[in-house]
C-alpha cells in the first residue's frame, strides 16, 4: 500500500486545496521519523482517542513512523470532538492523545469528560 510523501511548506504560499499536491522540497515518505510534533487533520475524534479521517489509513501508517516522544495533535472543530466510543476503532488506528480546536487544546489522556 502507498505511503504519504511529505514536502516543506513554502512560506507565503497558500495551500492548493484538499487532495492537491503542494509546492516545496520533497522530503519523502520517511520525513516523520525526525518530527517532534505532527498536526494531523481529522473529520472527528472521540474521547476514546479514536480519529477518523478521509479513509484508507494513510495518516495512521505515517504516524507509526514517529520517534518516541513525538507529539500528535489532531486539528478539528469543537463540535467534531465526540463522546467516548462514538467512532469505530480498528487495529491500525493510532490513538490521538490531544486535539486542538478553536476553543483550545484538549488532552484526551487527562480529560475526564465523557
Amino acid at each position: 500500500m502507498d505511503q504519504l510523501g511529505w514536502r516543506v511548506r513554502l512560506p507565503g504560499l497558500p495551500g492548493r486545496g484538499f487532495g492537491k499536491e503542494p509546492a516545496g522540497e520533497r522530503l519523502g515518505t520517511c520525513a516523520l521519523e525526525e518530527a517532534s510534533l505532527v498536526l494531523v487533520p481529522a473529520v472527528a475524534v472521540d474521547r476514546s482517542r479514536t480519529r477518523i479521517g478521509h479513509g484508507a489509513g494513510y495518516y495512521d501508517r505515517a504516524l507509526r513512523t514517529l520517534p518516541e516522544g513525538a507529539r500528535i495533535v489532531a486539528v478539528i472543530n469543537p463540535d467534531e470532538l465526540l463522546a467516548k466510543d462514538s467512532l469505530p476503532c480498528e487495529g491500525h488506528d493510532v490513538p490521538i492523545p490531544t486535539v486542538l480546536t478553536a476553543d483550545g487544546l484538549v488532552s484526551l489522556v487527562t480529560s475526564t469528560s465523557a
